[in-house]
Order: structure tokens, then C-alpha cells, then sequence
């Protein structure tokens, strides 16, 4: 049975960018695990909460509803660490910024990596392609590259950042990759389909951090991963 572990920077970043993959292949027998990262977090624009702590648990709730759209049976595991704002000190509009991964150390990411290597184990891994630069998508990526073998590893395009990319930055991003893993990388797309609006439920659980005509701007939008071409990527791929 093939094994796949997403790599989800926080608590929507895999529901918004792989619900139609992610359901398509829990439905077909993939074993998908979600590993979320910077869960701990103060960022919730939508709502009156305040605190760490308040924050962190909406957030929680608000993933367990729009996984539960995916399918029962996909595994969510996270590693409760703390968003860039609040492990960095730095402000929200901070997290965008190219220089702001200059605060990624080396040891930091390498534990990273260990963590998602044990986790994955010998399975496939979807990583962050980083379109947005968000500092935290920066690392998950960055230890992605350290935690397997080039030809396991692949990428999602980060939603909803891809809605506002241009083809250049994205093709700029996959050549980076691609020089990274010293391979070539092909595009798989998957388009909206009937459960499209399921989508748009799911996004809209998220109402802590989007809103509703967000959501549906998500969900309208095509779900594309960048893959190596090797029989692991050609079987998934293929079902």
C-alpha cells in the first residue's frame, strides 16, 4: 500500500493547497498522514481571541472539521511548535520577506528534518513549493530536502499564494527544486471536480483565518504538484 506524508507548514496549509488529491487518493487506498508544524500561534484575524493558548485550540478544532471532509481516514499529527511571528519575534508582515529566512539555522532545520524523516519513514513526501516565501513554508521545505531521497520527495503549490503567482516565480521555484534534488521535476494538476463545494466547506472552516469569498477562491482554483519521475510519483499518479 502506498504511503504518502504531507508536510503542512500549519493548521489549512494542506486542506487549502491538496483537498482533491488528498481526497481522491484516501479514497482509493493511499495512506495519507498530514504532519503539521507551527501550530502554536496568536494569528486569527477573524475572531475576538487574544491568546496563545485560545488561538491554538481554534485553530485545532477548525482543521479536525475540514480533514473530516477528506476522509475519516486521514492521520493528522503535529509537532506543536510556534509560529514564526512568536519563535522569531518578529511581526506578521515579517513572515513574507526573502531576508527573514536568514534567521533559519542550520541545526534548527536539521532537527526539522529528523522529525519528518521519522515520520514519513520509507513512504513518499509532498512539501511546500514555498510560492508566498512565507519564512515558515521556507523551513518546511528547506529540512524536506535533507529528510529523503530526491526521487520520494515532491511539491504542492502553496494555495492560496498560487492564486497571485505568476508562471515565471513558479517555474523560477521548481528549477530551484530541481537543482536542489539534482533531477527534474513534471507537473500533475488536479482540477476542481464534484467535490468542489466540498472544498469550499472545508476551507470555510477555516473562519479564524479567511473569509468566506477566500474560500471560494480556493476552492475554484486547480490543485498542482511538481513530482520526479519515478515509479513511486508514476503509481500515485496514476490511481
Amino acid at each position: 500500500m502506498l504511503r504518502l506524508t504531507v508536510l503542512s507548514p500549519h493548521r489549512d496549509d494542506a486542506v487549502f493547497s491538496l483537498f482533491f488529491a488528498l481526497s481522491r487518493w484516501v479514497n482509493l487506498g493511499v495512506r495519507v498522514r498530514i504532519l503539521n508544524f507551527f501550530t502554536r500561534s496568536a494569528y486569527a484575524p477573524y475572531t475576538r481571541a487574544d491568546d496563545v493558548a485560545h488561538i491554538s485550540d481554534i485553530r485545532a478544532r477548525e482543521d479536525r472539521r475540514a480533514l473530516r471532509k477528506i476522509s475519516p481516514r486521514a492521520r493528522e499529527f503535529s509537532l506543536h511548535l510556534l509560529d514564526a511571528p512568536l519563535r522569531l519575534g518578529i511581526q506578521f508582515d515579517e513572515v513574507f520577506r526573502t531576508q527573514t529566512a536568514r534567521l533559519l539555522t542550520p541545526d534548527w532545520l536539521q532537527t526539522l528534518a529528523t522529525e519528518i524523516a521519522a515520520c514519513a519513514g520509507s513512504g513518499l513526501l509532498l512539501a511546500p513549493l514555498t510560492l508566498g516565501n512565507h519564512v515558515d513554508h521556507v523551513a518546511v521545505n528547506r529540512a524536506a530536502l535533507h529528510a529523503c531521497g530526491p526521487k520520494r520527495l515532491g511539491f504542492y503549490e502553496d494555495l492560496p499564494y498560487a492564486i497571485w503567482t505568476d508562471g515565471s516565480t513558479v517555474r523560477k521555484k521548481v528549477r530551484e527544486m530541481e537543482a536542489a534534488l539534482k533531477l527534474s521535476l513534471y507537473s500533475a494538476t488536479i482540477a476542481p471536480d464534484r467535490t468542489s463545494m466540498s472544498k469550499q466547506f472545508a476551507a470555510g472552516t477555516y473562519s479564524s483565518q479567511i473569509t468566506r469569498e477566500e474560500a471560494v477562491a480556493i476552492a475554484r482554483r486547480a490543485e498542482r504538484i511538481w513530482i520526479p519521475k519515478s515509479r513511486f510519483w508514476t503509481e500515485l499518479h496514476s490511481i
